[in-house]
């Protein structure tokens, strides 16, 4: 990956790997919906949408308890994560502003941030039952949760 006149991008030589079943139209949809953001708006605006997201999504699955209507709360949670978590790399590709480091540092740190908040939330749900706990460890030890990979990690 190189920036500018062809310099490496501050070390930083790792490629995404994309190999979802829909990920060449997900790919596609995000690249067009960030050029048609607004020019105010920033990857860094995008990132803390995602973890508030997860928050909202958080918030809804907790209050399931009061109404299995607040569900919905949670299902506007998990797309808002979705949005940001998705535009916030896309963003800065396609305006070139991008910050590998820095980029890659606040990436994994939001989407940790994210899945603690999921996590809390469905464990303090009314739908985390044994089983579907089991399930979930054994999805969590496999891999099988892993949110995406890149061939390397960026050189420090």
């Amino acid at each position: 990956m190189t920036v500018g006149h062809g310099e490496p991008a501050c070390g930083y030589e790792g490629d995404r790997i994309l190999d979802g079943a829909i990920s060449t139209y997900e790919r596609g949809l995000l690249e067009n919906l960030a050029r048609r953001l607004p020019l105010w708006t920033k990857p860094d605006q995008l990132t803390v949408l995602g973890v508030v997201g997860s928050g909202l999504a958080a918030v809804g699955l907790i209050a399931s308890h009061v109404s299995l209507m607040f569900l919905w709360l949670a299902l506007l949670g998990l797309f808002l994560n979705w949005v940001g978590d998705s535009l916030d790399g896309t963003l800065a590709r396609v305006r070139r502003i991008e910050r590998p480091r820095y980029g890659f540092f606040v990436d994994h740190a939001s989407d940790i941030a994210s899945q603690f908040l999921l996590v809390l939330g469905l464990g303090m749900s009314p739908l985390m039952r044994p089983p579907a706990l089991r399930t979930f460890r054994l999805m969590r030890a496999t891999g099988t949760m892993q949110r995406g990979k890149t061939k390397s990690a960026p050189k420090v």
